[in-house]
């Protein structure tokens, strides 16, 4: 199955500077579903990636800009797309595994943008660590946008795919 983006974005909160912005999608375990603030376990304001997971799961494709695109890329953050000020395009062509497939037609899959600026400094200054790696700084691993798919019957391509992020997003797949 070959699974072809392109992405048009300015979440709000990222930082616009930074190198190091990225969007990973389709989860494979977990709810399927976007975190509310409520997620923020810690209490310091920010949903990080870790307490996020419970509601969107494990990585399952990471929407690099070239290369691997598997879950070991999850942290490739030199791969992912960079913000030409506050936004970015992607397009890219990549195959899903059968599990990712599977969870997009249910309606279990979301995509998940990392990057934000709590600061609003507009640069990733490592304040705080990644709770992933803490050679990263949390602001670059921490979700600023999530959506969920939702499928529907689309001609020739088998099946289209919606994102609602409040952002732009099409994503249509089909079979190779």
């Amino acid at each position: 199955m070959s699974c072809a983006a392109t992405r048009s974005t300015s979440p709000s909160g990222c930082a616009a500077c930074s190198p190091t912005p990225r969007t990973h999608s389709t989860s494979t375990s977990a709810q399927g579903r976007c975190p509310t603030q409520r997620a923020d376990t810690s209490g310091d304001g920010i949903v990080n990636t870790t307490e996020g997971h419970p509601f969107y799961g494990h990585i399952g494709t990471s929407l690099t800009t070239n290369g691997d695109t598997s879950p070991a890329s999850g942290l490739a953050v030199d791969r992912f797309p960079t913000p030409d000020g506050n936004s970015y395009k992607y397009r890219r062509s990549i195959t899903v595994t059968p599990d990712v497939a599977n969870n997009i037609r249910n309606g279990k899959a979301v995509l998940v943008v990392h990057g934000i600026d709590p600061n609003r400094s507009g640069v990733y200054d490592g304040s705080a660590p990644s709770d992933l790696d803490p050679s990263l700084p949390l602001e670059a691993t921490s979700p600023a946008a999530c959506g969920p798919f939702r499928t529907w019957q689309g001609g020739d391509l088998g099946l289209g795919l919606g994102l609602d992020l409040g952002i732009d997003l099409g994503l249509g797949l089909g079979r190779r």
